[in-house]
Formats: C-alpha cells, sequence, structure tokens
C-alpha cells in the first residue's frame, strides 16, 4: 500500500472508529434522547450496559472529538497549516456545541469538564496524527 493510501486509510479508521463506538456508548447509556426514542419506533432496542460515570459522562465527547478532528484534518488540502486549521476549527466548533447547549431549546447539558475533556481529545489527535504523518513520510524516503 502505497503511503498517501495508507494515510487515506488510518484516517478514515481514526474517523469511524471513534464515532461508532461513541455511538454505542451513547445508545447503550441507557438514558432517553432523541436518537433511542426514534430507533425504538421501529421495534430495535438497545440493551443498557451499566458504564464507570467517566465513561458515560465523557467518553462520548472525547470520542467525537476526536473523530472530528481526524474528519477536518483529511479534509483539508495538503500543508503545514493543515494540522492548525484542523485543530483550530475543531476547537471552534465544540466550543459552539457545548454553548449552545445552553439554549433550552437545544439538547443536552452544557458542562465545563465536557470542553476540558473535547480539547484534551483534539490536542491527543492532533498528536498522533503529526506522529503518523512524520512516520508515513519516513516510510516514502525509505521506499
Amino acid at each position: 500500500m502505497r503511503g498517501k493510501d495508507k494515510k487515506i486509510a488510518v484516517s478514515v479508521i481514526s474517523i469511524c472508529l471513534p464515532l461508532i463506538s461513541g455511538l454505542f456508548i451513547y445508545l447503550t447509556s441507557g438514558g432517553g434522547n432523541y436518537l433511542t426514542d426514534c430507533i425504538s419506533l421501529t421495534g430495535l432496542v438497545f440493551p443498557r450496559i451499566t458504564y464507570p460515570g467517566l465513561v458515560r459522562n465523557y467518553a462520548c465527547d472525547f470520542l467525537w472529538s476526536y473523530s472530528l478532528f481526524s474528519a477536518l484534518e483529511l479534509a483539508i488540502s495538503e500543508g503545514k497549516p493543515k494540522i492548525r486549521a484542523a485543530v483550530a476549527v475543531s476547537f471552534v466548533t465544540m466550543i459552539l456545541l457545548e454553548t449552545l447547549q445552553q439554549i433550552p431549546q437545544f439538547p443536552g447539558t452544557f458542562d465545563v469538564w465536557d470542553i476540558a475533556v473535547e480539547t484534551a481529545a483534539i490536542a491527543i489527535a492532533a498528536v498522533v496524527t503529526i506522529t503518523l504523518n512524520r512516520r508515513f513520510k519516513y516510510e516514502e524516503k525509505v521506499n
């Protein structure tokens, strides 16, 4: 597999795996939400899993922020400012979504800790991406 193809494959995994994992936790944590209500109308019922508090309260936010960064990083054109742009857009999106939760008509609960967790996820995703990009460049030089 060529370096560019490998990078795209890793990016797609970095988008889909956290997105699906976060959705699974969200659907099985047992809290009533719009999505589980709509799905239950089809007759599909998800098992209820009792997660530790940290997982139940923050894992979805972490996973979805990681996925958001990965998607933006893949979508933004090549170049060094690409990582910075993906971090900036991810951070602004995350702040906007958390702030919107203060409006009663918008579902969710505003939590400063959510912002901290989402910021950590974006930072970790950026570090992982930079590390993998360096590895892919090294492999291209060697081959």
